[in-house]
């Protein structure tokens, strides 16, 4: 894959999409890329230099090898639909589980759900529960 996209939008349009391959190769995988003009490239190469050094050189090679001998979009539908289930299940344990003012969005695509307290009580609550339960909140 090349470091650089050639726009074929007016000069004026600043177009940057970035993203990672941990939801779709594994988990654990801490490789991204992005993909903008030139300049925004630059930059956002300096802004991660604050972070890192560098990406993992092993990580990147997985990325690579696995893009270079898989049938990625093939894995990108299998692990979509294994994503699907679990979300479909977490929200539907949040209608029946969870208070009636506990409203979520249910995501499109994606694996994570917003949830809004509609009455202002129960946030505290859930977030006691959660740790106790060790999740993510």
């Amino acid at each position: 894959m090349s470091a650089r996209l050639k726009l074929t939008f007016p000069t004026e349009v600043i177009v940057c999409y970035s993203s990672s391959f941990s939801k779709v190769v594994a988990p654990g995988l801490r490789v991204g890329f992005m993909i903008a003009n030139k300049k925004i490239i630059e930059h956002g190469t300096l802004l991660k230099q604050f972070t890192d050094v560098h990406t993992n050189i092993l990580a990147q090679m997985i990325v690579y090898e696995y893009y270079k001998n898989y049938d990625i979009k093939k894995h990108i539908a299998e692990v979509s639909a294994f994503y699907a289930k679990k979300s479909e299940y977490m929200c539907k344990l949040i209608r029946e589980k969870l208070p009636k003012a506990i409203k979520c969005i249910e995501p499109d695509g994606g694996m994570f759900v917003w949830c809004t307290d509609t009455s202002g009580k129960i946030n505290i609550a859930c977030h006691i529960l959660a740790m106790r339960k060790a999740l993510a909140f």
